[in-house]
């Protein structure tokens, strides 16, 4: 190692340490001292040294600048928190509390008037608590706080987004939207409505993961204890079986999912298709033509979504279950999430349309 770089070890670690002491930035950060020195130690050997990437791969800066002076604490609280999840949602440690949530005023997720409408989150997760517990050790300081990378990322799971500005400043619309006025029978509005609540009301699904349809809404042909029996198409004939009507949460779950290009979908649609059931407004289109439908079966059949993207996506499921309920379904990500779809044409019952730029053809036996 040469002299000049173990200068800049040693001058580096010097200047951020005055820099926090000045700053009573983070009664925990003399813990990290020796990790940076340790850091930028083994970074020696290069021909370079980059400090401002060693800082920033491994510390989180929240400059005093965040908030402004006449700021509440409550206000402070939540501009310190937001800067954070800023810094870290799109790694690929950052992982998002995905618990299925449901209806209810606290976790309410709409569109009102083309705006998105998101209620409060009040409950604190371990983020809320480390900023309470730092901001109480400043005191009367008015410095900048300095995480390690690591902390944070010990506190996972944590809430993505606590209002609806929280995701506005991370950059998050609706990227794709499903509509229907469900008029099904008793037991297919049901078995929607049930497989919703088990797949949540919100749910967070982080970069890797994927829902599994038939498992994530608790559907067991054995114990039989969640679903009521009614309609299916089984080799093409339509007879009644336990959890019948669940494609319809399916389709509705691959129509939402379709033009959100964070999301890979796995889908094989039904040999009959009618049009009262699938008929739905997609992006804002109302589409009556077949080839958007996802059917599911146990041990065979199954629609697979996963998050491919660096960042999670919000997903939302609002339906009451009631005749002529409406079924509201959308995708929250980024505006590069935001894909397309176009219709190309027919042969025989054969439909093609275009979706995120691909063809993909779907052929029924029945068309009604």
């Amino acid at each position: 190692m040469n002299l000049n770089n173990k200068y800049k070890i040693f001058f580096s670690v010097l200047i951020l340490c005055f820099f926090t002491v000045q700053n009573l930035a983070l009664a925990q950060f003399s813990s990290y001292v020796p990790f940076l020195f340790n850091t930028l130690w083994r970074s020696s050997g290069t021909n370079s040294i980059n400090i401002k990437r060693i800082l920033r791969d491994n510390f989180v800066n929240v400059p005093s600048q965040t908030w402004t002076d006449k700021a509440t604490t409550a206000e402070k609280h939540q501009a310190i928190r937001l800067s954070i999840i800023k810094q870290i949602y799109k790694t690929n440690t950052a992982k998002f509390l995905d618990r299925p949530y449901s209806r209810n005023a606290n976790y309410s997720v709409t569109v009102k008037e083309n705006n998105l409408s998101v209620s409060d989150i009040p409950e604190k997760d371990s983020l809320d608590e480390l900023i309470d517990k730092t901001y109480k050790k400043m005191g009367t300081s008015t410095g900048s706080m300095i995480f390690g990378r690591s902390t944070i990322e010990e506190l996972w799971p944590i809430f993505l987004r606590k209002s609806t500005a929280d995701l506005e400043a991370l950059g998050y619309e609706v990227v794709s939207s499903r509509y229907r006025a469900n008029r099904d029978a008793a037991y297919r509005r049901y078995n929607i409505l049930t497989a919703f609540a088990f797949l949540g009301h919100t749910k967070v699904l982080n970069p890797g993961e994927s829902i599994r349809y038939l498992k994530d809404v608790q559907f067991d042909e054995r114990s039989r204890k969640n679903y009521k029996n009614g309609l299916a198409i089984v080799s093409d004939d339509e007879i009644s079986v336990y959890g019948g009507g669940l494609c319809g949460g399916s389709t509705a779950a691959y129509q939402w999912f379709l033009t959100n290009t964070a999301l890979d979908l796995g889908a094989t649609n039904h040999s009959k298709w009618y049009s009262n059931l699938y008929t739905a407004i997609i992006n804002g289109d109302k589409i009556s033509t077949p080839g958007l439908d996802a059917t599911v079966y146990a041990w065979s059949r199954e629609l697979v979504v996963t998050n491919t993207s660096d960042h999670p996506v919000v997903l939302v499921m609002n339906f009451n279950g009631q005749n002529g309920g409406i079924e509201e379904i959308l995708s929250l990500g980024l505006a590069q999430d935001k894909g397309s779809l176009d219709y190309v044409g027919k042969k025989g019952n054969c439909y093609t349309r275009k979706i995120n730029g691909k063809n993909k053809t779907s052929c029924y036996k029945e068309v009604h």
